[in-house]
Parts: C-alpha cells; structure tokens; sequence
C-alpha cells in the first residue's frame, strides 16, 4: 500500500511539474492584451518581392487600420464602409469593407497573439468588379492578394511616430 501511496504521489508530481513547464511557455491574450499599435511589413504569398505594410490601432477590442499620409506626413485613420472586429483568446480578427464605382473590396486580418510584443498576421485581399472577367465569359471579375507577416507592438501613437517617421 505504502508503495502504492508513493507512486501516486511522484506521479502526481511529475504531472504537476510538466504541466507548470509547459504552461509557462504560453502566452495566453486578453482583450487588454491587444491594446495599442501594431504595424508592420507583410509579404505576399505568391511574390516575396511584394510587399504591404500595415499598421492597426486596437483599443476596446476594436480595431482601426491606419494609413500613411504623406501631405500630414502622419498615420491616420482609415474610414471604410464596414468595419468588424472580433476576438476569442489567441485569435483576433478585423475585416473591412468598402465599394466604389463598379467595385467592392473586402480585406482580412486574421491575427494571432505570439507573445505581448508580437502578433502573427494573414492578410487576405479579395476584389470584385462588377464587369466581365476576360478569362472567364459569363461571370465578374475577381482577383485577390494572400500576405503574411509579423507586427510588433508601439505603447502609443507617439511610438508609432519615433520608429517610423523621424
């Protein structure tokens, strides 16, 4: 019986040791885990010579895309006709939508949370015309942009402004 105790308990241990050494290399996110800037250069999937820089704003677990203005010489905030945000541990999402004269274009952000200061992006790019595609008789036209990359985290707009514009 007192072996049988025994081994329970180093078991139990053993179990208890592993546990702690894994879960001390996960970073698991919150909501306030995502406030602040994000930005960086995103590559294309199919063409690593083209490249997409991007910068997100998250505050209350809703995202902003911001965009450089040269006459401002400044990030400013981006104003698309639908914008959605959403969140679930790890995982942050942020897709906008807009449309123009004959078409619409659809952008998303599948982000994942690697550490405090990183965060993983798939950026998806989908476009649609409203005209006939040249290959394809008898439907719109339609292409789209696949890019990845890492955006590293700026405190605050001021931050955001050291690193990449003085």
């Amino acid at each position: 019986m007192k072996i049988k105790t025994l081994l329970q308990s180093s078991m139990t241990l053993i179990a208890l040791f592993i546990g702690l050494s894994v879960s001390n290399a996960q970073f698991v996110a919150t909501q306030t885990s995502y406030e602040g800037y994000w930005a960086g250069e995103l590559t294309n999937s199919n063409d690593e010579d083209d490249k997409a820089f991007l910068v997100l704003k998250i505050e209350n677990g809703q995202a902003k895309r911001l965009d450089y203005d040269e006459e401002k010489n400044d990030f400013v905030e981006s104003n698309f006709g639908k914008e959605m945000s959403s969140l679930l541990g790890n995982n942050f999402s942020f897709v906008w939508m807009n449309q123009g004269g004959i078409w619409s274009e659809t952008q998303s952000h599948s982000l994942s949370y690697l550490n405090e200061r990183r965060l993983w992006c798939l950026m998806v790019r989908q476009v649609t015309n409203a005209q006939e595609d040249e290959d394809v008789p008898g439907i719109n036209d339609e292409w789209n942009l696949v890019y990845e990359g890492g955006l590293n985290y700026y405190r605050s707009l001021l931050a955001l402004r050291e690193a990449f514009l003085d």
